[in-house]
């Protein structure tokens, strides 16, 4: 499956970050990465900044490292498996949330759509309609 993750520090910030973060994974062994990493967040870990990063999805002793690493991870794909493609929406894109630090959430793939005015809209009531619940 195609897939990135997404991570944000979600808190009111004067000063924000965005940042793709592929390209240091791609280039740098696992070890330097996770030291980039870590420094980088203690750099930015203060109250007046938020940092939004997307990294593509790593199968390897990476992905537990980025999934602990952050506070909220998102996982962006196009399911071809189970009630998505029973439903008939197997390409449609979906977001999951993996992660988020201190909250309870609903970690189903939900479908969503991008909208030029709106942003991201996700497709909340899909499980109800399936009859899922």
């Amino acid at each position: 499956r195609s897939a990135a993750f997404l991570t944000l520090f979600v808190v009111p910030a004067l000063y924000s970050i965005l940042d793709s973060l592929t390209p240091l994974m791609m280039g740098l062994p696992a070890e330097q990465f996770k030291i980039f990493l870590t420094r980088r967040r203690q750099l930015v870990n203060e109250p007046d900044i938020s940092v939004f990063d997307t990294v593509m999805s790593s199968a390897d002793a990476l992905q537990p490292y980025l999934t602990n690493h952050y506070d909220m991870v998102v996982d962006l794909y196009t399911p071809d498996w189970g009630d998505l493609r029973m439903a008939g929406d197997s390409e449609k894109p979906v977001m999951r949330m993996v992660k988020a630090r201190g909250l309870k959430v609903d970690t189903r793939p939900y479908p969503y759509k991008v909208r030029s005015e709106g942003g991201v809209v996700v497709q909340k009531e899909f499980y109800r309609a399936q009859g899922g619940g």
